[in-house]
This record gives structure tokens, C-alpha cells and sequence, in this order.
């Protein structure tokens, strides 16, 4: 039989409350700048989680493609970053056929 499940929280910024609050403010001034389209080339299932990286340290607003297109059109950043994040978050050999088969 199986013992008790317990609830997770969905969202834990931070422990400290205080703390916490500042991180969701953040939070949101990032979900404001994302497209929003929850495309998943940042590595994150979508722009809510790549938002919650970022407040936590864990990623990158480099890392959405989006923003790299605004930032290279721009002249902020060269193409060649851009594609050197993208090789950070996905392997060097992901757009090369080796990693994904382009056939099926």
C-alpha cells in the first residue's frame, strides 16, 4: 500500500518571504520581455520556466532565441554568440543531423 502523497508547491522562489516577493517581482518583468511563445529552444519547457531559471540563477536570458534575433538585428550580438549559447544549451551537434535524424 501506499503511503501518503503530499502536496508539492509549484512555485518555491525562496524560502524567506521577503525574499521571495523581490524574485516574483523580477519574475515578472521577465515574463514581460519574453515572447511568450513557449517554444522550448531555450532548453526551458516554455517562458514561464525560463523566467524562474533566471530569477534562480540557473539560466540565461541569452538563452531565448527571440531576444538573441532582437539583440543580433540590433548589432548588440554577433551571430557567432548567439550560436554559441544555442551550442551551450543543446550540444554542438544538435542542427548538424547527427543529433536529430532529418529523415523520419
Amino acid at each position: 500500500m501506499l503511503g501518503k502523497i503530499n502536496p508539492k508547491p509549484a512555485l518555491t522562489l525562496d524560502e524567506d518571504m521577503g525574499r521571495a516577493m523581490v524574485k516574483m517581482e523580477k519574475l515578472q518583468k521577465i515574463l514581460a520581455i519574453l515572447p511568450g511563445v513557449d517554444c522550448g529552444l531555450c532548453g526551458s519547457p516554455n517562458c514561464q520556466a525560463l523566467a524562474e531559471d533566471v530569477v534562480n540563477g540557473d539560466a540565461s536570458l541569452r538563452q531565448c532565441i527571440f531576444l538573441q534575433k532582437k539583440r543580433v538585428a540590433g548589432d548588440k550580438t554577433k551571430i557567432t554568440e548567439a550560436g554559441k549559447i544555442l551550442d551551450a544549451v543543446w550540444g554542438k551537434n544538435i542542427f548538424d543531423g547527427r543529433a536529430i535524424d532529418l529523415e523520419e
